[in-house]
Formats: C-alpha cells, structure tokens, sequence
C-alpha cells in the first residue's frame, strides 16, 4: 500500500502539486511525502504556479477570517441589543442581570456565561431561570474547596444538591481542590465547609443577551 502511495505521491510532485496538498490527498503524513519526493526538482514554471496558488488561499482564508470576524461582532452586538430590550419588559430577567452584574464573570474574551458564589439561595435563583431559560443541556456544575475542611467531594456534591432543586448528576464537572501554602490563607478555612460554587453555561448567545441587560440597568438605573 504505501509504495503505491508512494508511486502517487511522486506523479503529482511531478505535475507541481505541494507537499501539504499531497498529504491531504493521500491521507499520509507530510514527512512521509517529503521523503518520498526530496529527489524531485520542481521547475520554476512550477514553483511560480505553486507560490500562486498558496498565494491566493493565503488570501482566500484572511478574508473568510475577516468575513466570519464581522459577522460574529454583528450577531453579538444583536444578541446584546435583545437583551437589552428583554430588560425593559422582564422583571425576572432583570433580577439575573443584577446578581450576574454582581457575581458573574464578564469576560468579553470567552464570552461564557458562569457565575460564583458560596450562597446557595443565590444561586438557586439563577439556576430555576437558566432551567426555565431551557439552558439545562449546556449547563455545568462545580466547586472549589479546601480539603482541610474535613469534607469529601461526595458530601460537599450532595448538600449542594439537596440545596439547588433542579440540578442534577449529570451537571457536575471536577471540582477544584485548593491548596493552602501559604498562611494567610489558612484564615479561609471553616468559613465555606462547601466551597465556592460555579455555574456556567458555554453559550456566547447567553453571555451576551445578559451583557445587554446590564448594559440596560446600567443606563436606567433601575
């Protein structure tokens, strides 16, 4: 099999084809053509031809870069302006943007949904919304703790679910062991048995629409 496709690797060298697009083609690895081929010279007809078409995908795949850059700016700030409308109307909706505005990470770069807190109460409000929003699919569920709090991973998973009606195995993620290694952070032990709890939902529609709901309580005052 391989000298065949070493056979095929060569005839299209020949007829001017680069080492990458005869990889792809032939499903091998580029240092595998390289081999196959090194004794071929390509002509400078050919060379010319080859650096034209490189040329011309170099700048093919700039402007589809360029093109889907501006469609995702448009589709987000759409997002945004729908929130900011939601805000307007939906009382419910403009209680989750405040605690997000408070809680919530708003990190424009990852554009996720997550927000952080040691109150259960607090988060069982976000959390019936995100359900009742039909994000329960896409959400996720962890914690960070300190280990010297005396609790396993299995009693912390548990009263926080006992405490969060709706969320459910299939939620949680890892969670996250803190280290204490220095001793000023020995003052946090006992004060969160449970940890800090994360909810996050990987959706740049969300994040957004949330976004301009902010943008809308920012500017009302409400």
């Amino acid at each position: 099999m391989k000298s065949a496709e070493r056979e095929e690797a060569r005839r299209l060298r020949c007829g001017g084809w680069s080492i990458k697009d005869i990889a792809a083609t032939l499903r091998v690895s580029k240092g595998s053509v390289s081999a196959w081929v090194a004794d071929i010279k390509m002509t400078e007809e050919q060379v010319r031809a080859l650096e034209a078409r490189q040329s011309r995908s170099r700048r093919y795949i700039l402007d589809r870069v360029r093109q889907l850059t501006v469609a995702a700016v448009a589709r987000n700030e759409n997002f945004r302006q729908n929130g900011f409308q939601k805000a307007e109307t939906d009382e419910r909706f403009r209680l989750i943007c405040a605690l997000y505005w408070g809680e919530g990470r708003k990190c424009e770069r990852n554009k996720a949904f997550a927000i952080s807190n040691s109150d259960p109460n607090l988060l069982r409000i976000v959390l019936r919304w995100l359900l009742d929003a039909g994000f329960g699919e896409k959400l996720s569920f962890r914690v960070q703790y300190y280990a010297d709090n005396g609790l396993s991973e299995r009693e912390i998973a548990a009263w926080w679910q006992h405490r969060l009606p709706g969320l459910e195995t299939r939620h949680f993620r890892k969670f996250t062991r803190n280290v204490v290694n220095r001793a000023s952070q020995r003052k946090k032990i006992g004060r969160l048995p449970f940890g800090t709890a994360v909810l996050q939902v990987r959706s740049t529609e969300l994040f957004c629409t949330i976004m301009g709901g902010i943008d809308y309580l920012s500017t009302s005052g409400a």
